[in-house]
């Protein structure tokens, strides 16, 4: 009797001390919290430049792709609760349904919808296209049919989950989704992100993505390679499901329980697009669309700080361009970045930094050096994420 106590006591203790890391994983994300709110009262307010700045979320599904149960009131509430200004639906194709069609688009409680498609094409791509759906039966299709079709369409391209040795790299898409939410969870280590979510998902849902967020490295090594020869736009991709959690419901569809670890609502919050359109330009699917394909736009990861205000500039004195532009180089070219709180400011030539500024709400770089410049910008006043990004730039481009 004794033993079997003795090892019962060993086990406990084993258990407890099992989990002491997870406590102090959960005093962590306290801190982070702690310092998210103190970053928040040292924002700079935005500064009038011409820009309407809006922000929102682009590749989310709903039921409608067969891998979501996630309703169109789910996905509208969740844009309202993270004050969106815009969310582009790309649904999975069905055989008997025009999924991108019956999708949300158009107006809703305030909210742009913009109706489009994710398909993956006969070379293996993975292409989001929008507005409207893609090709006929598109994975018989090869990429460089797809891009064409939607090209004539007046339609954008995207290549989501992008691969070194894909046949988009001699295709020409629009754009390039450089940061994938959900290629970066099935990263993480299955056994510790269960013991943080027993521990933390009840206070910090949405700080748990600390956890597991990476830079990623290999689609940025993509993109620098890429835009050596052609603009290419970056989008942050959601990849929006609602599909993970535990549930119940009746044979009707109404639930009975239902607890999701990646609701609308925390997936709107990690990481968002940020467009800047004219001042006095609405925002509709038209100009959404133009700005996005002029690279008029930057990646933020606003779980960790609203990034509202960020700007990144080329002027030669006569006139000033944004990201996404690009300009001649001469003597008298100055690169500017603004950003809303002191940060981390990295500038980057073709992928290598050339400048940089600590603790720095603004960094000047004067060049004649043509190259393809963007920048990166860091939050080292919270360790648990200070060496990941929390803005990511489109690029200006400086030609001879």
């Amino acid at each position: 009797m004794r033993l079997l106590k003795r090892t019962a006591l060993a086990l406990l203790a084993a258990a407890i001390v099992s989990q002491l890391p997870f406590i102090y994983r959960r005093h962590q994300l306290l801190r982070l919290r702690q310092g998210i709110a103190a970053l928040a009262a040292q924002r700079m307010p935005p500064v009038e430049d011409g820009f309407k700045e809006v922000k929102g979320v682009i590749h989310v599904h709903s039921l409608l792709g067969g891998h979501s149960l996630g309703t169109f009131d789910e996905i509208i509430r969740a844009a309202q609760i993270n004050q969106l200004d815009f969310v582009v639906m790309t649904e999975h194709p069905e055989s008997h349904v025009a999924t991108a069609e019956a999708t949300l688009r158009g107006v809703h409680e305030g909210v742009l919808f913009v109706n489009g498609s994710e398909v993956e094409t006969a070379d293996g791509d993975r292409l989001l296209i929008f507005p409207g759906s893609a090709a006929e039966d598109p994975s018989r299709l090869p990429t460089r049919r797809l891009i064409a079709e939607a090209r004539s369409k007046g339609q954008m391209t995207a290549v989501a989950y992008p691969r070194e040795t894909g046949a988009w790299k001699e295709e020409g898409p629009d754009g390039l989704e450089v940061y994938n939410l959900y290629t970066n969870a099935r990263r993480a280590r299955t056994f510790p992100l269960i013991l943080d979510a027993i521990w933390s998902w009840w206070s910090y849902p949405d700080l748990i993505f600390a956890r597991f967020y990476e830079r990623p490295d290999d689609a940025l090594r993509i993109w620098d390679e890429a835009l050596k020869g052609r603009r290419l736009f970056a989008i942050a991709g959601n990849d929006a499901h609602a599909n993970i959690g535990l549930g119940l419901r009746y044979d009707s569809g109404k639930p009975i329980f239902d607890m999701r670890f990646d609701p609308y609502e925390t997936s709107f919050h990690l990481v968002r697009n940020h467009v800047l359109l004219a001042a006095d330009e609405p925002l509709t699917a038209e100009t959404l669309q133009a700005a996005l394909s002029r690279g008029h736009s930057f990646i933020a990861f606003d779980l960790f700080s609203d990034a509202t205000g960020f700007r990144f500039m080329a002027s030669d004195g006569r006139e000033t361009k944004i990201m996404g532009d690009q300009i001649a180089a001469t003597g008298d070219l100055q690169l500017t970045v603004r950003t809303p709180l002191p940060s981390h400011i990295r500038l980057l030539k073709d992928g290598e930094e050339v400048a940089q500024a600590q603790n720095a709400t603004s960094l000047t770089h004067r060049t004649s050096e043509p190259g393809v410049y963007r920048v990166e910008v860091y939050l080292d006043q919270l360790p648990l994420i200070a060496s990941k990004p929390w803005i990511i730039s489109n690029p200006i481009r400086v030609v001879r």
